[in-house]
């Protein structure tokens, strides 16, 4: 019930604030189930209004070069 107050927006942005966050420290590498993750929130409805963005999957990598 603490999710739906919150709403999938704020949890989203932690979540990703948290991921971002490990990446720029390098805390682990990719993994094949960070892309199936990616995967799986384009295919659900917090994905509706992202159109036309590509998403990088590559752990922070993009960010430390």
């Amino acid at each position: 019930a603490w999710a739906g107050a919150l709403g999938p927006q704020v949890i989203l942005a932690k979540i990703l604030a948290q991921a971002r966050a490990k990446a720029l420290v390098g805390e682990h590498d990719l993994e094949p189930h960070h892309v199936a993750d990616a995967v799986l929130y384009l295919a659900s409805p917090l994905s509706d209004m992202v159109q036309g963005h590509p998403l990088v999957v590559d752990g922070g990598m993009t960010l430390r070069t």
